[in-house]
């Protein structure tokens, strides 16, 4: 995942999702829009992350699953 500031002023697809934003706002987008819309430049990076689960377990009274995730900064 990135980490982005926005730029829908540049964007050049009038029905693009970036359009509902104001330019310099910060947004987490997945790999794949990054690697699209960084391309017309309407985006900047900010941060190139990943979210691992790092715990996952069975409460004993409710049954529900207990993930805990971390997010590991990628160089």
């Amino acid at each position: 995942m990135y980490k982005v500031v926005l730029f829908p002023s540049k964007c050049p697809s009038t029905h693009s999702w970036i359009k509902q934003y104001k330019d310099g706002d910060k947004y987490s987008i997945a790999d794949n829009q990054f690697r699209y819309h960084i391309k017309h430049g309407c985006m900047k990076e900010g941060e190139h992350y990943l979210i691992q689960t790092k715990e996952k377990k069975k409460c004993k009274e409710c049954g529900q699953f207990i993930i805990k995730r971390e997010k590991v900064i990628i160089k």
